[in-house]
């Protein structure tokens, strides 16, 4: 059934979202670190060669940066609500087809139920259930 299918895809869009959303703030607190600086120095070391060590980046570089990424967590963030909105309209949708090869589809697909669950809910054999769950689309 195409809206399971379509169901089951936005499921697994808005989780790679949420990971893209997760990864994008982890750079964000790695970029913060970097202004900060190495907390291991406190002056300027005047006896070692130039070049020595680690070299900052410009601060423009990373405020750059930084601006970049959160605009990039604003746009993640707005494509997260689109499509927890659509999955909710889809749901609601498939709650309301008829007919019990629909039902046991959603259960088993959406619900994640097995089919004794489906059966022993719906009030039909294992069998019965497990014999409309693959006529019905698969």
């Amino acid at each position: 059934m195409l809206g399971i299918k379509t169901y089951k895809d936005l499921q697994l869009e808005k989780e790679i979202i949420e990971d893209r959303i997760e990864q994008l703030k982890q750079n964000q607190k790695l970029l913060a670190k970097e202004l900060r600086g190495p907390a291991h120095i406190t002056a300027i070391d005047y006896s070692k060669d130039k070049g020595v060590g680690i070299t900052p980046r410009p601060l423009e570089d990373v405020l750059a940066e930084t601006m970049q990424i959160d605009s990039m967590i604003l746009l993640e963030e707005e494509r997260l609500k689109n499509t927890v909105r659509t999955i909710q309209k889809i749901d609601e949708r498939l709650q309301q087809l008829e007919g019990l090869h629909y039902k046991v589809a959603y259960m088993r697909e959406v619900q994640r139920k097995t089919l004794q669950e489906i059966a022993d809910e719906l009030g039909y054999s294992h069998q019965y259930a497990s014999c409309t769950y693959r006529s019905g689309f698969y």
